[in-house]
């Protein structure tokens, strides 16, 4: 920047697009050394992250837009990138709750007449935690248990409309 110049500048970093789903990855800018009699201002360093746009569900490794945690939940999900995800390296993962508690997530939208499919893994006490899926307030699915350690895929039929569908894990 020429002495006087504060208006923002641009860096260009290459990025490759591989096509494989990737974890958000950081690095950090920093400006140094200005020439003799100038100074830098107050934000010297920045740090800039970059998502991965081949991550296919979360998008991005972010929680979807719209989804929320519904009123009398204990606690929400989050994005999770340990390693294990279904597809990719990013997964959707209830909070910790204790004994009593649901960690849940919704979404309300509409829908074309079909199935909706996602993945479930459940790593619980049978019966007494377990994974619910509902469809407008309907019980849809359940799951609980050590059984089945790996994922398992989910299809549900859903009719056309408005629905809000919800993921709930309730610890007994």
């Amino acid at each position: 920047w020429p002495a006087g110049d504060a208006s923002p500048k641009s860096i260009v970093v290459a990025i490759v697009n591989d096509l494989l789903a990737e974890a958000p990855e950081t690095f950090g800018v920093t400006l140094s050394a200005p020439s003799p009699g100038l100074a830098l201002g107050t934000q010297a360093t920045a740090a800039v992250l970059i998502l991965d746009d081949d991550e296919l569900f979360p998008p991005a490794g972010q929680m979807p837009a719209g989804w929320v945690v519904p009123a009398g939940a204990s606690a929400g999900w989050q994005v999770s990138f340990e390693t294990g995800a279904a597809v990719g390296v990013a997964s959707l993962r209830s909070q910790t709750i204790t004994d009593g508690g649901t960690a849940q997530i919704q979404v309300a939208r509409n829908f074309v007449a079909g199935t909706i499919s996602f993945r479930v893994k459940v790593s619980s006490e049978a019966t007494f935690d377990v994974l619910r899926f509902y469809i407008d307030g309907v019980k849809a699915g359940e799951w609980s248990g050590t059984t089945v350690t790996t994922w398992q895929q989910a299809t549900i039929a859903l009719a056309a409309g408005a629905h809000t569908l919800r993921w709930s894990y309730d610890k007994a």
